[in-house]
């Protein structure tokens, strides 16, 4: 008789085998973690970028709001300068007129004052009546005298 063949000897081979495909696999979930992790850094990395990008948009827009703002401001100052400068001609040219009215009136009332001065009264009775100095020099003029 034969005698049987023990089926140890082929457990070996499937243990070294199996030790094989272990080993195949331990290096593959190494390699495995080491990628997840390398894509993780990348995405921190593009996640970081993405907002360092962000943020110098966001600083170049407030840079451009202060500007404009500044000149907002600036234009602001124009205006109110040619609204005093305005005021002020206004003034000058109210302050001219007035002062024209004024010599108007010093005018009107010399004269009105010379007229006064000038006129005499006679009463019929023959008396002078006479306001001012140039009212005394014109009696010898008049026909009638005290």
């Amino acid at each position: 008789m034969l005698a049987a063949q023990p089926v140890f000897p082929i457990i070996p081979v499937k243990i070294e085998k199996l030790r094989l495909e272990h080993v195949k696999l331990v290096e593959e979930n190494d390699g495995l973690h080491l990628e997840k992790q390398k894509l993780a850094e990348e995405a921190s990395y593009a996640k970081s970028e993405k907002l360092r990008l962000e943020h110098v948009k966001l600083v170049e827009e407030n840079d451009g709001l202060h500007l404009e703002k500044q000149k907002l401001a600036e234009e602001a100052s124009y205006a109110k300068i040619e609204k005093l400068r305005l005021e002020h001609v206004k003034l000058v040219e109210e302050n001219d007129g007035l002062h024209l009215e004024k010599q108007k009136l010093a005018e009107e009332a010399s004269y009105a004052k010379e007229s006064m001065d000038d006129h005499v009264q006679v009463r019929s009775f023959g008396t002078v009546l006479a306001t001012g100095e140039a009212s005394k020099s014109f009696q010898h003029l008049l026909p009638f005298k005290d």
